[in-house]
């Protein structure tokens, strides 16, 4: 008859499942909560950080790369306009120098 009456007093799924039913925690099952609570908290936050560091230097290295990559294109660029800039002065010199053979024989 006793253990008639605890099964009714049980919830549904603790009889159900054949586990008694659950009893509030202890203070001291409940300061190990928290404490665990707190290291993971704390273990977290400590990940966070790093990988905040790592997220940082991950862009200072990547705008390192691309300032170079920059410079380098900006050099060859500029290497190339010196070097369109020579053949149109060339140009231009030939021109001057056709024109001015052309005016002294002209006026021969």
């Amino acid at each position: 008859a006793a253990a008639e009456a605890r099964r009714f007093a049980e919830p549904a799924g603790a009889a159900a499942s054949g586990f008694p039913a659950a009893e509030p925690p202890s203070d001291a099952l409940e300061a190990f909560r928290k404490a665990a609570l707190q290291e993971a908290r704390s273990v977290l936050s400590e990940k966070c950080h790093d990988l905040r560091g790592f997220c940082e230097q991950l862009r200072d290295k990547a705008l390192s790369e691309a300032l170079s990559e920059a410079r380098g294109i900006m050099a060859q660029k500029c290497t190339e306009l010196r070097a369109f800039a020579d053949k149109i002065r060339d140009a231009t010199l030939e021109e001057v120098r056709l024109a001015v053979a052309s005016a002294g024989s002209e006026r021969c």
